[in-house]
């Protein structure tokens, strides 16, 4: 099957295949010449990861990527963490990493890349990066650690032989100015949670950082993005069929790409239902595991995705799904949850169902 660039459901990493983010990609370009943190923000299939990699790509500076994505699959700890660094560095390689690495106390040089020693006498990330920065200022350079869905990192926070993420970046931060940090979270609530930015407790307290919030695309961005799409392809799906995805898919470029990756394969006037279909499958194997958590979460979705907007009526509706009283700190807290997973939002309108598919799913919880 062939697929343009557009509807290639991989995170892009080229500016040619980047559509609809050069406002946000100079904005991340300007912030890294300034701060040495900078959070990019937004809901689940937005484009975060997309337009960190191809900054990544399109700067040409050292970079060290991590997927902290990864440690929910290897376990939240410190053997988990320092197997991703190891990879990234031996994926990075040449002859200038193994010889700053090699004087790293736990930083072990071999034919087959570099693994860090992650036993409680071993590399300590801080030793690492301060040797990596006295190697960026010799080189003119400056080296970018960018982390995907970095509130996942607060896993890693106290307990024997964990580390301490926020304490690495702020010993970063105030020691070492060839080293930069970009975030990225879809859980937005969670994140600032974590990097406790505007809290006195953290480490990051007081430290100025920039954040760049990726907003759903409007809708005739979305309307270019399926047409440059298609074009790709050599395809013309009518206006009206297009402007009915848009619709329902609501400037999500995850699912808009998905749309197009179906229809290049199928007539586009079935693909929307098939679209649908595949999405569905992906949110509920997304928010299963979640809907464990609480018996507040069902119901509430559910009166978000029945319409219900106001606090007062979600509650309403939650107390009569249970049939049970519920108090409003209880209801409060679970419904705060879901905002702070950027499963709802909440804005002068009221709190609404963040994403079109989850909000279909969430009809039927």
């Amino acid at each position: 099957m062939i697929v343009g660039l557009l509807f290639d459901l991989r995170p892009k990493t080229r500016r040619e295949e980047l559509f609809g983010r050069e406002k946000e990609l100079a904005e991340l370009y300007s912030a890294l010449a300034r701060y040495p943190l900078i959070v990019v923000a937004g809901v689940r299939r937005i484009g975060k990861t997309s337009l960190l990699k191809t900054a990544l790509s399109d700067l040409g500076q050292p970079s060290i990527y991590l997927d902290a994505r990864i440690l929910e699959e290897e376990g939240y700890t410190r053997r988990a963490l320092y197997g991703l660094v190891s990879e990234e560095l031996s994926r990075i390689g040449g002859s200038w990493l193994k010889g700053f690495a090699k004087h790293v106390r736990g930083v072990h040089v071999g034919g087959f890349g570099i693994e860090l020693d992650w036993g409680k006498r071993g590399a300590r990330l801080s030793s690492l990066f301060k040797a990596l920065d006295k190697w960026a200022l010799n080189q003119g350079k400056t080296v970018i650690v960018a982390v995907d869905e970095a509130q996942i990192l607060r896993m890693l926070s106290g307990g024997k032989g964990r580390v301490n993420f926020t304490q690495l970046i702020a010993y970063c931060y105030d020691n070492l100015s060839n080293i930069k940090f970009v975030l990225t979270g879809s859980e937005v609530g969670l994140l600032y949670e974590f990097l406790g930015l505007e809290n006195p407790e953290s480490p990051l307290y007081g430290r100025g950082y920039k954040t760049i919030m990726l907003e759903r695309f409007s809708r005739e961005t979305s309307l270019d993005f399926l047409r440059a799409g298609f074009r790709e392809l050599g395809m013309q799906p009518s206006e009206q069929l297009l402007g009915g995805v848009v619709d329902r898919l609501d400037g999500l470029v995850g699912w808009l790409t998905l749309y197009g990756y179906t229809g290049s394969e199928e007539d586009p006037q079935v693909a929307l239902e098939e679209t649908f279909r595949k999405a569905e499958g992906m949110v509920k194997k997304e928010i299963n595991p979640l809907l464990q958590h609480s018996n507040y979460y069902r119901p509430i979705l559910r009166a978000l995705a029945l319409g219900k907007t106001a606090w007062g009526e979600i509650k309403r509706e939650v107390i009569n799904r249970l049939g049970r009283f519920v108090s409003d700190s209880q209801f409060n807290r679970a419904l705060m949850s879901l905002v702070n997973l950027s499963l709802v939002e909440h804005n002068q309108n009221g709190y609404t169902i963040a994403d079109p598919v989850l909000r279909e799913v969430s009809r039927n919880l």
